[in-house]
This record gives structure tokens, sequence and C-alpha cells, in this order.
């Protein structure tokens, strides 16, 4: 799994505003620093992972995915644009200006949703989308056991369980020698 912001379509759906990121004015002027123009210097911050993580800049972990090459695996950003997945950072994860949410201004966030004319800020999703747990019960090998619960804060003494009541359904016996997977959240 990727996250959704990286997707190769992902300006389909979603405004990236790689300015509004914490860090990049300050990572920009070290990059112009050493010569760079301007303009070249955005382009390659926001577009190119490898110079963004040479510069420690977390724009690395917003470009798309027709940027950097990806290790041997599933095709990682298949299906649908998943505007509820767990992998799509809120419009607030790492803005420059906390204005972003505290006054709902969109335009100072560096994620922002859009279809047509509409745009709105994206919020951290509660819990894994259909999507999310479809991606995990095609790629890895379910594990049955009791229900992990998303309102617990402890850990289940049982093994760790996609739940199919959670949108997944079990895989086919041909899944069954696939590596074992955690889905989880890191919060700012």
């Amino acid at each position: 799994m990727v996250h959704e912001q990286c997707r190769f379509d992902r300006d389909d759906y979603i405004d990236y505003r790689c300015h509004n990121l914490e860090g990049y004015e300050s990572t920009l002027a070290a990059v112009m620093a050493r010569g760079i123009p301007r303009a070249a210097a955005a382009k390659a911050l926001c577009n190119n992972k490898a110079f963004a993580t040479i510069y420690n800049f977390i724009g690395s972990q917003y470009v798309k995915l027709d940027s950097f090459p990806l290790v041997d695996g599933p095709d990682m950003d298949e299906g649908e644009f998943d505007y509820g997945s767990i992998m799509l950072y809120p419009s607030s994860a790492r803005a420059a200006d906390a204005r972003c949410w505290s006054e709902d201004r969109t335009d100072l966030c560096p994620l922002v949703a859009r279809q047509k004319d509409m745009k709105w800020r994206l919020i951290s999703a509660p819990a894994p989308s259909r999507g999310d747990v479809a991606f995990v019960t095609r790629w890895y090998k379910w594990i049955s056991g009791p229900p992990l619960s998303s309102a617990s804060s402890s850990v289940s003494s049982g093994p760790p369980t996609l739940n199919a009541d959670a949108g997944g359904e079990r895989p086919s016996a041909e899944m069954a020698g696939r590596s074992i997977v955690r889905v989880h959240r890191i919060y700012r």
C-alpha cells in the first residue's frame, strides 16, 4: 500500500500545494544557497523524492509514484482513488500554517480534496476503508482469530485479524502463502 496522495493520478482528485508544507521556505532557501535557481529548486523539492530526501524535506512523502521507481511488488495504487483511506494524509498534516485547520483556510493546506468545482479539507480516517481492507486481503495472508477493536487501546491476546465485517472478504486458498502485514497510522 502506498499513500493515496502519492498515486500517479492524484492530481485528478486532490490539489497538492507543496509550498504550504512546514519547512518549505527554509529548505527552499538552503537549496537556493547552493546556486540552484528558485523555480528549479521549488520544482525539485516538490516533485523529486530523492532530491527532497537529500534536503530532509517532508515533501518527499508526497511525491507522486510516477516520479520514483517502485520495488518489485503489487500495483500499489490499484483501484479507484480512496478519499476514505487511512493511507491519505489529512489536509492539516505538516501544514506550515495552523489556520489551514483552525480557520478552515484550505488555501493554506498542503492537500485539499476536489471534485469538479467543489473543494474540501481531508480528515483522518478513523478506520481502514473498504478499499484498504480489500487491498490488504488481496495481497496479504488472512489471519484468523478474534477481531481487533478500533475502540480499544489494549492489545488483543489473540492473533491480529482483518474483520470481514469491515468490508473485506476472506481470500482464496492461493493467498495462504503470502506475508502478513499490519496496517498502522502515525499521528503527529
